[in-house]
């Protein structure tokens, strides 16, 4: 008899464990939403990454939620130093990225930006696109997305970006490009 009784005890644990599942609601320390508060909440956020006491890049973003692997941005602004003036630049400042919102990975210092991307390079380029990664650990700027870039009279599409200004090398495929005649 009390084999019995405790089966059907773990009957009803189970069926009622399988309940929670099935409706979508969890016990509390499964629920996800616990851990997706952010310890902090920073309205005006700044941030510089230096190398050797230069500025790598700077970052600034309306508001901050900070997590324990990760910092989520809104309207987001990246302005990318570069002291030997890749790319040809005039002046350090050689990119400045914006976007609706992004992230930075704490443990890479990867940045994640998305929405309605705008790359602006110091001698008047344009890139949009909808997402863009800059990979901390090899200086890389790249998106699987499609872009759109103009200067000039000349506009380029494509997919599959890859900026190495270190190397002052640019990858893109499917690439269309159409100049048009100065006016």
């Amino acid at each position: 008899m009390k084999r019995w009784v405790f089966g059907c005890l773990i009957a009803i644990i189970f069926g009622i464990i399988f309940l929670f599942f099935k409706s979508g609601s969890k016990p509390a320390y499964l629920n996800s939403s616990i851990s997706s508060k952010p310890s902090l909440e920073i309205k005006g956020f700044h941030l510089i990454e230096t190398n050797k006491g230069e500025k790598k890049w700077e970052l600034n973003a309306s508001k901050a939620d900070i997590y324990q692997k990760e910092i989520r941005l809104k309207e987001v602004r990246v302005k990318f130093f570069h002291p030997e003036r890749a790319f040809g630049a005039k002046d350090e400042s050689y990119l400045i990225i914006t976007a609706d919102k992004g992230n930075i990975e704490k443990e890479t210092k990867d940045i994640n930006v998305e929405g309605a991307v705008l790359v602006e390079t110091a001698d008047g380029a344009l890139l949009k696109t909808d997402s863009l990664v800059w990979c901390a650990k090899k200086g890389v700027i790249s998106t699987r997305s499609r872009v759109n870039f103009t200067k000039d009279n000349v506009a380029i599409s494509g997919r599959d970006l890859e900026v190495d200004p270190e190397k002052e090398t640019i990858t893109l495929k499917e690439v269309r490009m159409v100049v048009r005649p100065d006016s």
